[in-house]
């Protein structure tokens, strides 16, 4: 047995696959990271645009958006 793990093509086999899976999941991680910045971004903009924008139900956009973002937050928070 100690001389299969001896052998350097064992090493090759095992470190192989491994190297590869942390490769994409960093992948994903970054790609995910990039997607919850686009949608916040997207968030921010359109509160802004509400405040920009004068109207009478101005004030309960706001409102709106304040609840939609910290329930997109709470989400992902959970998601952790």
């Amino acid at each position: 047995m100690s001389d299969l793990i001896n052998q350097p093509w064992v090493f090759g086999l095992v470190s192989l696959p491994l190297g590869f899976s942390l490769t994409f999941a960093a992948a994903r991680y970054i790609e995910r990271r990039g997607q919850l910045v686009d949608e916040a971004n997207m968030i921010g903009v359109a509160y802004l645009r509400t405040q920009v924008r004068r109207s009478p139900f101005g004030g309960q956009r706001r409102i709106c958006f304040g609840i939609c973002g910290h329930s997109i937050i709470e989400k992902r928070r959970a998601l952790r």
